[in-house]
């Protein structure tokens, strides 16, 4: 191990030995310092630390970072975690390390306890960051998410921080890996998701283009549920949708198709009415889409053009020759 790597680990050892607050926050500071003064070398150091052994370390470190009740400390801790992630190469093993130890949790819980007036702007980002990291490499992140009360935290940061898009894109991606599920999807349609997100389409031509793409593909994922579909319905925000469909040059092929793609399916969603309007949709089904207004002459037009009782043997058609 290089000089770089014996000082990082005995820092290391040091802050998972520290007991009291104050001795915790003097380790984490010092730990934070010597890995971001060191840039990418001081990142793969930290990440050969994690993966060394039998993840005893991580493990300790988790830990540390669920007890710290210091704001500062939790800075400096999360910003070793963030920086040590960057590294491609490690990230996936740290990350599932990570999951294994309670990481989903902890950040979760570090997020609750910065509370929605928090000063600490790019600490939030760096937790969100970690956490959709964490997410990508867990095939049960959703179920973790909402056991811990992660989903309620999602809604709150995404009202909190709308207009912040560095907070707000890792938000989104947080909350796209929570909506695979389709218990989390219900949960956050009945905490005004779906409305939250249309509060966003009309400022969404002047958004960047993965803003853009996450708002409308988050979107897409939610009206999965049919109660969602319904609630977006209310909103009218078709109108406001088709815009994004016009090509526009200051945002990235890829990127266009992506938000294209987004609009033209949740579009279909809302067109398709073999869920919402179906043949066995019944009248309160039909006024609950129309909205509480609706009259009879609205439900008759839902339902479509009536059948003729009596057909006049000239407008059958010819008839089938027989066999």
């Amino acid at each position: 191990m290089s000089g770089e790597g014996q000082q990082l680990l005995q820092l290391m050892q040091q802050l998972v030995r520290s007991s009291s607050d104050n001795d915790i926050r003097a380790a984490a500071t010092k730990l934070s310092n010597t890995v971001l003064a060191a840039g990418c070398s001081g990142c793969r150091s930290v990440c050969d630390l994690f993966l060394a052994g039998d993840g005893q370390l991580v493990q300790r470190y988790v830990a540390t970072m669920k007890g710290v009740s210091d704001t500062q400390s939790l800075v400096h801790l999360t910003n070793v975690l963030a920086e040590c992630l960057k590294d491609k190469e490690c990230s996936g093993e740290v990350c599932r390390r990570l999951t294994d130890s309670g990481g989903t949790e902890v950040v979760v819980a570090s997020l609750r306890s910065l509370g929605p007036a928090s000063q600490q702007y790019q600490t939030v980002t760096a937790l969100y960051t970690i956490l959709y990291k964490i997410g990508k490499k867990d095939p049960r992140f959703a179920v973790r998410l909402r056991l811990c009360g992660g989903l309620k935290v999602l809604l709150r940061r995404l009202q909190d921080n709308a207009q912040k898009c560095r907070i707000c894109v890792p938000a989104l991606q947080c909350v796209k890996l929570a909506a695979g599920n389709d218990q989390n999807v219900s949960v956050l349609g009945r905490g005004e998701a779906v409305e939250h997100l249309c509060r966003l389409v009309p400022h969404l031509w002047n958004m960047s283009g993965l803003k853009q793409q996450l708002t409308l593909e988050c979107t897409a994922r939610l009206i999965r549920n049919r109660m969602n579909r319904r609630r977006l319905l209310k909103e009218n925000v078709i109108p406001r949708l088709l815009p994004l469909l016009q090509p526009r040059h200051k945002l990235e092929k890829k990127t266009q198709y992506n938000v294209q793609k987004a609009v033209l399916n949740i579009v279909f969603a809302l067109a398709d009415l073999s869920e919402s309007r179906g043949p066995g949709a019944t009248s309160a089904d039909l006024s609950e889409s129309r909205g509480p207004g609706a009259t009879s002459a609205d439900l008759s037009e839902s339902r479509g053009p009536l059948l003729p009782t009596s057909v006049s043997p000239g407008a059958r058609g010819p008839l089938l020759p027989g066999p």
